[in-house]
């Protein structure tokens, strides 16, 4: 199990991953979650998917891909668009409440923005635990290595509780919500929690 770190600048150099990596998201959130989402090919993307945004692919040891997310820093506007949590707080959004935070949100080159995390379901169980490590594992080296203090999300909690069983530092920082009919908050992980997680 690897993880490969990518951008739109540099992805042509990982075959067709990053595009199966927007498949995957078709799958999830289009197909499963029935998100309004743009698409093309059975290809997801929006108005994140900027030269600012890096694009993490868990693969098995056969090149399968089993997680994937995206992650794309605070303090940097694409045209009219921030981050995701700050447009949702602008009201820019739809389908996301702006009182998703009680306090402003971040805008540091230390603090990126975590979004896209995805599971592939034709992958085995086992497979896709340790795909979930491998990957959050690979966003907090990343981070350290690039001065990234803490990720910021907003996730449905069920997700929280397993990476913390995995040994990862969760700490919601907004108001439990129902978002898409399931309770939801904003969230932040240090990049250094994967020192918790080698030590379980």
């Amino acid at each position: 199990m690897k993880t490969v770190v990518m951008n739109v600048i540099n992805a042509y150099q990982h075959g067709n991953l990053f595009k199966e990596v927007l498949k995957l998201r078709y799958k999830m959130f289009v197909e499963k979650e029935g998100w309004p989402m743009p698409n093309l090919d059975g290809c997801e993307f929006d108005q994140y998917d900027t030269g600012y945004a890096w694009h993490f692919a868990t693969v098995n040891d056969n090149g399968k891909l089993c997680a994937s997310a995206r992650i794309g820093p605070t303090n940097k506007r694409v045209g009219n668009n921030s981050y995701m949590i700050k447009d949702a707080i602008s009201g820019l959004l739809d389908g996301i409440p702006s009182n998703i935070l009680t306090e402003a949100p971040p805008q540091s080159d230390k603090v990126y923005e975590a979004t896209r995390f995805t599971l592939n379901p034709d992958c085995e169980q086992e497979e896709l635990k340790s795909a979930q490590h491998n990957l959050l594992q690979s966003m907090c080296e990343y981070g350290q290595r690039n001065g990234i203090e803490e990720y910021i999300g907003l996730m449905p909690r069920t997700y929280y509780r397993s990476f913390r069983n995995m040994g990862f530092e969760i700490v919601e920082i907004g108001p439990r919500l129902i978002i898409d009919g399931r309770s939801a908050a904003v969230a932040v992980m240090p990049s250094h929690s994967n020192a918790m997680a080698l030590a379980s």
